[in-house]
């Protein structure tokens, strides 16, 4: 709660909700509020569960690989017992009426209201959040309609709202979303995020404008079929990789609200709605636009950024502090202090081994794992190939110069993933690289001795023949502003029906190789990544752990040159270079028609966005994974072929290939850096900290220490009692990065960061010292958990292909959770987390071994600083943290 309060995001939809719903229990923020914790008593709690948690107000929903008799034979249990509480003890007598279908009052007229939320600089970026009532939740056509609509209107770049408000050259956004209120009476919102602070009061009019101006020329029927058709290929998708989700979606909005038996079946089936609503002419839809965005009254909600209110939040609460010490008194204190501890003392009562005991450790020779098959042009000693899938692919005989892995599995899509090489790169060709993946789908194409590909055309052809597509620096967890794991690599990944595998290959290729980058075009994705920097600087989270890659590693990398206090200055320049070189040829218009004429490339950003790739996307320097029903592509090898022929300087024919070794860039030393920053949009502590891990991929301390940190994070264990069960912490964790060599811990939307990382030294130290001992039962629970995490990272067939990727990439062997690491975790004995426990976690929380990033609010971060000093024995640097990214 106190972490995500006062945020741009929370106060503008907790004012949005008490304004469209005024009077329903849906006008109040679910997560509550922390003054309503200061008011909330046991009473009133009990009186909450005794009204709701009843048996005639629960669904149980199951979903996944079972045995359905033996979860009856479970459930009957259960029920038994409830019937006789019913008919011997009184339990749900009294009939208590359903939840949420009390009529809901309608909104009458148009509401415009402003926010202020905290911040450190008030030319921050805010935000507008336009929302509207539709229709009752029975109606599915009209809002599975609506959802169709809101994708013609905001779902891409090729959509309305970006043309006029993100696809422009002084944008108004960087990003708009759209979203929908599946309630009683449902609603449907748009946010338009990082709107300019002199900009957020003519979001609005510009909005409505557009609509109106949409409604007068009538609504493109050509691009609403387009719509229809991919929901209904992400449907298909859906269902391929989260079916589970689908199901859940459609069976608890139906226990909540439906008045029908039927209801259920109209929501799980989706193509049912789309065959209807793709018979629907161009008046239906304009009549949609009419009653449900124009006619209907609205909610607007314009966040503003406010150093101001900062600074009035402060002093408030310093106030309320003393008030409360004095109305309690000294006395009072420590009798709510003993109170405390005694409930403390009863909560945290041990569960009993009979209770633990009942769920024995899983047999790990019965676990299935999706079948996913796999072949390669490179071999490994310990890889497993598919000889089967090895010669349909031809991939034992391939001479492509770089390494290709099939995963195949029954499908309907082709995922097309291409990691290329940065390692090479100089320092200035990696500040480029946020700039160059943003413009990677958002210019037009020219390929060798051919017409230019419009923009314009460019976003047609996503729209009709990709479902998803996307690219980020490191393959996994990469953002905006930052390097993922395994940094070095630019991913680029596009997924397509099966049919359109040849298709994929080609236009891979163009993204990769035939880009046009026009000073117009690239000067917007600059702009638009400037845009969305002072968001992004009021994010505690990211503050702490890009301050830590900047401590642990080497200066110069893509951990660094990507982060958002680098980039901000470098696309200042960016920005002004293509301002200072402006000509008549730039002419790109609204509608995205023309671009920019063909001498862009004496721009000194052009040319050096040109050499970029020419020095990047070189084919030897790849690694292509290829996830697909291999077997419905006559020869899935070909197209590679055609792939390398015009871009390889190398003989594709006859080459040895030569995979990119994995760089983790730590610096060589640990050096305890431990530093704090104090910023005004958090009220929370947020702390990340580093010591150095585990030294390869298949290290033989992988299983232990995945089961110590399981052991010592589970729910119900050590630091969930002490850190969260206090209330110290709303987040904690430990993790392995393999990929980096780094241990974490980490506490976020921390109420009490000091005592929270107190509680955590102190139970390291307690293991370390003897006092408390490794409980034989816990351990078995914790690897119950450990084998639990790691099938779940396995938990569909795409998911269980991406982990086999991986695998290739590290040199562990494409089954290296079956064959090796699911026995080694299920063999794991107390005097191997013990051996781990000194060996890894002890030096994470030692002063001398472990850096340290601390971010809280200003008002906080002296005294804070000091006291965690004092607690981990070292001392915490306050820095500015602009001048920490500028060092």
């Amino acid at each position: 709660m106190q972490g995500s309060e006062n945020s741009a995001g929370s106060l503008s939809h907790d004012a949005m909700m008490k304004r469209l719903y005024e009077g329903s229990g849906y006008s109040y923020n679910t997560g509550g509020k922390v003054s309503n914790i200061r008011e909330l008593t046991v009473e009133k709690v009990r009186e909450y569960h005794k009204s709701y948690y009843r048996s005639d107000n629960v669904i149980i929903i199951i979903t996944g690989s079972i045995k359905p008799e033996s979860v009856i034979d479970s459930l009957q249990l259960m029920e038994d017992k409830i019937v006789d509480r019913i008919n011997n003890k009184g339990y749900n007598s009294q009939p208590h009426p359903k939840p949420f279908h009390q009529p809901i009052k309608p909104l009458r007229e148009s509401v415009k209201t402003e926010v202020k939320f905290p911040c450190d600089d008030e030319d921050g970026g805010g935000s507008v959040l336009i929302s509207w009532k539709s229709c009752e939740w029975s109606n599915l056509l009209d809002r599975r309609a609506l959802s169709v609509l809101w994708s013609y209107l905001a779902e891409s770049s090729s959509s309305p709202t970006y043309k006029h408000f993100v696809e422009v050259e002084d944008p108004l956004c960087t990003e708009i979303y759209y979203d929908f209120l599946d309630h009683s009476q449902c609603g449907h919102e748009v946010e338009f995020d990082d709107v300019p602070t002199e900009k957020i009061q003519t979001v609005k009019n510009k909005f409505f404008d557009l609509i109106n101006q949409l409604l007068k020329e009538g609504i493109d029927m050509d691009r609403i079929k387009t719509m229809i058709q991919r929901r209904r290929v992400k449907h298909v998708n859906v269902m391929e990789n989260n079916p589970h989700g689908h199901f859940l979606e459609a069976l608890i909005g139906s226990f909540l609200y439906s008045k029908s038996s039927n209801d259920i079946i109209q929501l799980i089936n989706v193509p049912h709605h789309l065959d209807e609503l793709s018979t629907k002419d161009q008046s239906f839809w304009n009549s949609l636009l009419q009653k449900y965005i124009l006619q209907e009254p609205h909610v607007c909600i314009e966040a503003i950024p406010s150093p101001e209110l900062a600074e009035q939040s402060e002093q408030e609460e310093k106030k309320r502090i003393e008030q409360r010490k004095t109305q309690i008194g000294s006395e009072g204190l420590q009798e709510l202090n003993q109170l405390l501890k005694r409930n403390q003392d009863l909560n945290n009562v041990p569960i009993p081994d009979s209770i633990l005991t009942r769920f024995p450790i899983p047999d790990v020779t019965k676990i299935e794992f999706f079948k996913t098959f796999t072949c390669t042009n490179h071999h490994h000693q310990d890889s497993n190939h598919d000889s089967k899938l090895s010669n349909h692919t031809k991939c034992n005989s391939s001479r492509l110069p770089f390494l290709i892995q099939f995963n195949h599995f029954d499908s309907q899509f082709v995922k097309i993933q291409i990691l290329a090489d940065s390692h090479h790169l100089t320092a200035r060709q990696k500040l480029y690289l946020p700039l160059f993946t943003e413009c990677m789908f958002k210019v037009p194409l020219q390929r060798p001795n051919q017409q230019e590909t419009s923009y314009k055309q460019v976003l047609q052809m996503l729209d009709e023949h990709v479902i998803e597509y996307f690219n980020c620096i490191g393959y996994l967890n990469g953002g905006r502003y930052s390097a993922g794991d395994y940094s070095q690599f630019i991913k680029t990944s596009i997924k397509v029906e099966s049919q359109k595998y040849e298709m994929g290959v080609r236009m891979m290729s163009d993204f990769l190789f035939h880009t046009k980058f026009t000073k117009k075009r690239v000067k917007m994705a600059a702009q638009n990544l400037m845009n969305g920097i002072s968001s992004t600087k009021r994010d505690a989270e990211y503050i702490a752990s890009e301050a830590l890659n900047v401590i642990n590693f080497e200066k110069n990398g893509n951990y660094q040159s990507c982060t958002c206090f680098v980039q901000e200055s470098f696309l200042a320049q960016v920005i002004k270079n293509l301002d200072s070189d402006q000509d008549d040829g730039d002419d790109d218009d609204d509608d995205q028609d023309c671009d920019d004429d063909d001498g862009d490339d004496s721009n000194l950003v052009i040319r050096e966005l040109i050499e970029l790739r020419s020095a990047l996307m070189r084919p030897e320097r790849f690694m292509v994974h290829v996830t697909s029903d291999a077997y419905s592509h006559s020869d899935p090898i070909q197209p590679w072929y055609d792939f390398v022929k015009s871009h390889s300087n190398q003989d594709h024919a006859a080459t040895t290939i030569t995979t990119p070794t994995i760089q983790r860039y730590l610096v060589d030393h640990v050096r305890s850096n431990n530093i704090s920053f104090g910023i005004k949009s958090t009220d929370s502590g947020y702390l990340y900290q580093t010591c150095k891990g585990l030294s390869g991929f298949d290290d033989s301390d992988h299983a232990a220490l995945a089961v110590l940190i399981e052991y010592l994070t589970g729910f119900e264990g050590p630091f969930w009692t002490a850190i969260r069960g206090k209330g110290l912490s709303y987040n904690f964790n430990m993790s392995s990065n393999r990929g980096q060599g780094l241990l974490y811990f980490d506490l976020t939307d921390s109420g009490d960061v000091v005592n929270a990382y107190a509680e955590a030294d102190r139970i390291v130290k307690s293991y370390q010292n003897q006092d408390l001992k490794f409980d034989q039962i816990m351990l078995e629970a914790s690897i119950s958990g450990a084998i639990y995490a790691l099938i779940s990272s396995e938990q569909t067939k795409s998911m269980s292909a991406g982990m086999q990727f991986v695998f290739m990439m590290q040199g562990v062997g494409n089954d290296y959770h079956q064959k090796k690491l699911l026995s080694k975790i299920a063999a794991v004995t107390q005097q191997d987390v013990i051996r781990v426990l000194h060996k890894y976690v002890v030096k994470l929380f030692d002063p001398e071994q472990c850096n340290t990033v601390l971010v809280t609010n200003a008002s906080k971060v002296k005294k804070v600083s000091e006291q965690l000093g004092l607690v981990s024995n070292k001392v915490i640097k306050i820095s500015n943290v602009n001048q920490f990214f500028a060092k």
